[in-house]
């Protein structure tokens, strides 16, 4: 409907159309802010700019969490791009309070990674434009926490689900941007890249590979 308006438009309207349509589909920032996984986010989704934010504690970057929090934030980038994580410290008390990312716009998508204690961990990056946090502390000891550098990134690889269409005899063989055969299919049905991630309403996931699924 917007595509069929926008062509009935002349001058004025046209800029007019286009400033309002590109201010309800951009809330995304370009500015750096410091994001808090705290009581203030808890549940929340929060958009990140492309480069110059912060994740941190409740604490903030100069002061500890607390006893007994149980918070989740979930970060958003742009579609077709992909939340990065890049940690600059981590201090929590071991196996006690404990950092855990998703892959998803929820805690209910597949764990990326679990980190606690005083090593300083590894990136962390999701497959696509969501990435959901959780910080989980114990009623006692408490620590400077975490902060780590979000960014948002061209995603390493590109993952999809096709539905194909009853066309008879024909096949259709499919292949990544850059040469890469994902698979073939010759009926009608679902067609995935090898590394979509399928959900199952028993807790797995399925990696479909081209009409062969694995469970893990």
């Amino acid at each position: 409907m917007l595509g069929r308006a926008a062509v009935l438009l002349r001058g004025d309207r046209i800029v007019a159309a286009l400033v309002a349509i590109l201010a309800l589909a951009a809330p995304f920032r370009t500015s750096a802010a410091t994001v808090l996984v705290n009581a203030g986010n808890n549940g929340t989704i929060v958009s990140v700019a492309d480069t110059g934010d912060v994740l941190a504690d409740s604490g903030g970057t100069g002061g500890n969490y607390a006893n007994s929090e149980n918070f989740t934030v979930t970060l958003q980038a742009p579609i077709g791009q992909a939340v990065s994580l890049a940690f600059t410290a981590f201090n929590t008390q071991a196996a006690n309070d404990i950092f855990t990312a998703y892959d998803g716009p929820n805690a209910t998508f597949p764990l990326l990674a679990t980190y606690s204690g005083t090593s300083l961990p590894a990136s962390v990056t999701a497959t696509g434009n969501t990435l959901t946090v959780k910080f989980v502390s114990n009623a006692s000891t408490v620590a400077a926490g975490f902060a780590a550098n979000i960014t948002a990134v061209s995603p390493s690889s590109c993952d999809f689900r096709i539905a194909v269409a009853n066309y008879g005899a024909n096949t259709v063989t499919i292949y990544k941007s850059d040469g890469t055969y994902v698979g073939t299919a010759a009926s009608a049905g679902l067609l995935s890249s090898p590394n979509y991630i399928l959900p199952r309403a028993n807790g797995n996931y399925l990696l479909g590979n081209g009409g062969n699924n694995t469970v893990v």
